[in-house]
């Protein structure tokens, strides 16, 4: 009966073991220095707010920066499993890594939340300011640049993919269809979701071009792919880590 208890002990501390090596294994977030995240903050800031037209236009980009900024996927992991998603998995605080590492319910309210950051902008633009595409575009840079790069939380934050493919959804619904093919056919060709995305983004304003054309959206498309391509490293691939781990 002892022998059977010490096996059952070596059997689970092995595991437990396993498990350790696999998480201490796998490559942690490399992220852009703060002083580089903050440059880009007071950069981008500015220039939102120097392209609006009017004073209210400017007062409600600023404030859809505070709003993007409200690290749902944290808030939320933290309050239902009591985890901070920029110290978990890829270290990105959005959908993907929370689903990833505090399960369905924190990843589907953290949707919820992300959705909202694309959609309440052009919900603000539709009421106050004529369904403007230049506000549009503006209110949407401001709350994406508030998700990559939050106030409340270090400058750090999540990569914004879920708004941007949602106000697409709402915006432009061509160029939506001609991104979810870009994805596809780059993932096809390349079989690695790093590279998937980063040719997504990288083509994503040519594909705004081609299918509607209106500048102020191409201009979104600019800064999305910009601030993409600036902060994403292969290590904050969700996608690469998990397939890594279960290897």
């Amino acid at each position: 009966m002892a022998d059977k208890h010490y096996i059952l002990k070596r059997f689970i501390n092995v595991n437990v073991f396993h498990h350790r090596r696999q998480d201490e294994d796998a490559p942690g977030p490399t992220r852009l220095p703060f002083p580089v995240r903050l440059a880009i903050v007071v950069v981008a800031l500015p220039l939102l707010i120097a392209l609006s037209p009017g004073w209210e236009a400017a007062l409600v980009a600023v404030l859809f920066y505070l709003y993007g900024s409200i690290p749902y996927a944290t808030l939320i992991s933290r309050a239902l499993v009591g985890k901070r998603m920029e110290q978990e998995g890829s270290g990105n605080v959005g959908v993907a890594n929370t689903y990833m590492n505090a399960g369905m319910l924190a990843g589907s309210l953290t949707v919820a939340g992300e959705v909202s950051k694309g959609l309440l902008p052009l919900l603000v633009s539709y009421l106050y300011f004529d369904y403007s595409i230049l506000v549009s575009a503006l209110f949407l840079c401001a709350s994406l640049l508030g998700t990559n790069f939050s106030v409340y939380n270090k400058l750090l934050g999540g990569m914004g993919t879920t708004m941007v493919l949602w106000s697409l959804l709402f915006l432009s619904p061509l160029s939506l269809i001609g991104v979810v093919v870009v994805i596809f056919a780059s993932y096809l060709l390349t079989k690695d979701t790093f590279w998937m995305t980063a040719i997504t983004y990288a083509s994503g304003p040519f594909v705004v071009t081609l299918l509607d054309g209106r500048w102020p959206l191409v201009f979104f498309a600019v800064f999305a792919g910009v601030v993409y391509l600036l902060k994403f490293r292969r290590s904050m691939d969700e996608f690469e880590r998990s397939k890594r781990l279960k290897a």
